[in-house]
């Protein structure tokens, strides 16, 4: 019986640790190739961070990460990669996704805000 990936934000872990997965492949094969803008608004821990992260392996190249799920099968390029400035914009998430964590778990929300005003004045 596969266990459930409970808390656990990373496709890559989830697949190589034989955890249960919903396969959204099809939909984020779509979503890439069809869709023009994308809001995605859902409630809190609802798989948001975990889609981006999926999405972000679509374009890492990794094909076989995929053995079983619908995106393997269908006629996506495993060789397109993020455009040079999502990648950069990923790393920047990260690290200030990182930064927000720490910094929300030691003084709150009102720190918290103020780390997401300082990135977004950086980026102006």
């Amino acid at each position: 019986m596969k266990k459930l990936p409970l808390g656990m934000q990373s496709f890559r872990e989830i697949i190589e640790g034989d955890y249960v997965y919903v396969d959204k492949t099809q939909y984020i094969y779509n979503l890439v190739n069809d869709a023009k803008y994308c809001f995605l608004s859902r409630p809190r821990r609802f798989g948001k961070s975990l889609l981006l992260d999926t999405i972000g392996e679509v374009f890492s190249g990794d094909r076989e990460l995929f053995k079983g799920l619908s995106i393997y099968d269908s006629d996506w390029g495993f060789e397109k990669t993020l455009p040079r400035y999502a990648r950069a914009a990923r790393r920047r998430w990260k690290t200030l996704a990182q930064g927000a964590r720490t910094s929300l778990a030691c003084s709150g929300k009102g720190r918290f805000q103020g780390i997401i005003m300082d990135a977004n004045a950086e980026n102006t």
